[in-house]
């Protein structure tokens, strides 16, 4: 009994630090001198169980005034990387990318284009999600880390 609640008031402290945090359910960053492009991420939810699929939804958004030719993202580090980082430290790097294809393909201003991503978390923890676009003019737009929380599920009774 003592060690099942001492598990709950864990994650309790655990979800209740992950809120303070501040992060919400898309995350946008980049880096970019002339602001053209943003990448953002985004899932259903932020809490997950463990074995419980999580689908990253991830745009790229022409911010700027004019058309622009990108590399349409794809399972290449020239193009698109994903990297997450597991609550014990390691770091995976994600391939599952949908819709790939690794022509240039025309980006009109205030539109974005849309992919998903998915993993299955193993443990519980905090997962850190970052995503690195490497498909214009030799420029790196990188995401802000986005944080996904992974819960166990309630024991069977």
């Amino acid at each position: 009994m003592s060690r099942r609640l001492l598990l709950i008031s864990l994650q309790c402290v655990a979800f209740v630090s992950f809120l303070a945090n501040g992060t919400g359910v898309y995350a946008q960053d980049f880096i970019n001198e002339d602001l053209t492009l943003k990448l953002e991420l985004g899932t259903e939810k932020m809490i997950y169980r463990v074995m419980q699929p999580i689908e990253i939804t991830v745009y790229l958004r022409n911010m700027g005034e004019e058309t622009l030719e990108v590399v349409e993202p794809a399972i290449d580090k020239r193009s698109f990387f994903f990297e997450i980082t597991q609550p014990d430290g390691k770091k995976n790097k994600l391939l599952a990318i949908y819709g790939l294809n690794l022509q240039k393909i025309k980006l009109p201003p205030k539109k974005r284009l849309k992919f998903t991503a998915s993993f299955t978390p193993e443990m519980s923890g905090s997962y850190e999600i970052e995503a690195r676009y490497y498909g214009y003019q030799d420029k790196t737009i990188v995401s802000s880390l986005f944080k996904v929380f992974v819960v166990n599920p309630p024991p069977v009774k």
